[in-house]
């Protein structure tokens, strides 16, 4: 793959510097979703530096870390790390400490013909943990910053906005062929054949992939259809004129995972009421939370779904009966260490003798368990998925119906992350924002519906 120009490692360097600036422009929880959000849409893929310990500085992570500086060391700004809530506390904390325990269980190197891969040692498991901790820092920061009840408005506006200002390049993309980055940034960080769609291309943008562009538009669209529900203009736009611009640039990013999304969530965020919405967001989490254990047990119905696949496409349907196979082979694997995983450096794949990858493991699901087993499986998931079921037994509480409808549509994009995560890896900084903005929101309301009841008795007690 071609090298990084200079100017790739300037605009990553560069970011907290950008960052200074966002946060002296903006409130603290808008500086927040912006500094996240425009490092995810303008940095470069595939670029960074690899220091000692610490995993490589890159896209995934300066944006992140700079967020954090700035609000720590510039702004004054305590962060608490813990959440509030018991179980998500202790779940938080086997997530960044499992990678530990997973390297000290894999000191032993493996032997695969003339390759051979290295045991693991604590400093491994230390450098994937601090990678793990700087991958959720957004998560820390929205549960502090983005607890109000506008907090998720400013993230959809931002995701709006946003999309809008990412469409003209997606276009010229569209026209052109995925150009952009290699323009800007001196290479092509994927495989350039995989954005040929028919006789065109998909857009790529800085993103490193079609696909991303689909889904980031597909959560914009969301975010559209649910300004257009309260009735909201964006920017000065009607939702509805927005909302029919962002559907054709989804189209047009030729992604179809993306755009069943985007249709079907869309018409729930528009039609179905939120008490529903949040009800199936829930029951979707808890059927992605399902899958792996179903398949373990080899009561997934695989035959029946690819025989309906056929219907539609046989091209379809091959693809669909490979992808099974391979998750099985990476089964058959990550059974050998099932509890905390085979580890980094490649020991989760599974080679041939020659060092080449024999099966691989696109869904976010079978990665995490061939890397850290089903414990690190359990604790990732969990993380994600628990502020859902926790918003889920509060949302009587939320008077507001705009707020619900809000909150509604924001569980839906995380429950539509979770279910892309069975085929893809969507989990990115943005994912872990959108998590700590709900369970940032469900801490106050619980703390304001403790307060409204304390204030109530205390006054029941003065007129007695």
């Amino acid at each position: 793959m071609e090298a990084p120009n200079w100017f790739a490692y300037i605009a990553l360097f560069s970011w907290p510097l950008i960052a200074i600036g966002i946060y002296r422009r903006m409130p603290v929880g808008k500086a927040t979703i912006w500094c996240v959000l425009a490092g995810y849409l303008l940095l470069p893929e595939k670029t960074g530096v690899d220091l000692p310990l610490v995993p490589p500085l890159s896209k995934a992570n300066i944006p992140n870390l700079a967020a954090f500086a700035v609000c720590t060391l510039l702004l004054g700004k305590r962060i608490p790390i813990l959440p509030v809530n018991k179980l998500e506390r202790w779940l938080l904390v086997g997530f960044l400490l499992s990678p530990i325990i997973t390297s000290m269980l894999n000191t032993d190197p493996l032997f695969l013909g003339n390759v051979v891969l290295r045991g693991l040692s604590v400093y491994d498991g230390a450098s994937d943990a601090i990678r793990q901790a700087l991958l959720i820092l957004p998560y820390v920061m929205a549960r502090k910053f983005l607890n109000t009840n506008s907090s998720a408005e400013d993230m959809f506006r931002a995701l709006v906005v946003a999309s809008l200002i990412y469409s003209i390049p997606i276009l010229l993309e569209v026209r052109l062929s995925p150009q952009i980055h290699r323009w800007v940034y001196g290479f092509f960080p994927h495989m350039f054949a995989q954005q040929i769609r028919g006789d065109g291309f998909r857009p790529a943008v800085f993103l490193g992939h079609g696909l991303w562009v689909a889904f980031f538009v597909m959560t914009s669209v969301l975010a559209t259809a649910t300004f257009y529900r309260i009735r909201t203009r964006v920017a000065g736009y009607k939702a509805a004129t927005l909302l029919i611009y962002l559907l054709v640039i989804l189209i047009l990013c030729k992604s179809m995972a993306s755009i069943i999304y985007g249709v079907v969530f869309m018409l729930l965020i528009l039609w179905v009421s939120p008490r529903l919405s949040i009800k199936l967001a829930v029951l979707g989490t808890l059927v992605v939370l399902s899958y792996p254990v179903l398949r373990e047990i080899d009561v997934f119905p695989v035959e029946q779904i690819v025989e309906l696949a056929a219907e539609v496409s046989d091209k379809r349907a091959h693809s669909l009966q490979q992808r099974f196979d391979q998750e099985v082979v990476s089964m058959e694997h990550s059974r050998e260490r099932a509890i905390f995983g085979w580890g980094s450096w490649g020991r989760n794949g599974v080679l041939t003798a020659s060092g080449t990858v024999s099966a691989g493991a696109d869904g976010r699901w079978l990665l995490t368990i061939g890397h850290y087993g089903w414990v690190g499986y359990i604790l990732e998931y969990s993380l994600m998925a628990l502020p859902l079921f926790r918003l889920y037994r509060v949302f009587h509480l939320i008077d507001s119906y705009r707020e619900k409808v809000v909150l509604t549509s924001l569980c839906l994009m995380i429950s539509i992350t979770l279910v892309d995560c069975l085929i893809n890896d969507p989990i990115r900084s943005m994912t872990w924002l959108l998590i700590g903005i709900i369970s940032g929101r469900v801490d106050a309301i619980r703390r304001n519906n403790f307060n409204s009841k304390v204030s109530t008795y205390r006054l029941k007690k003065l007129k007695k």
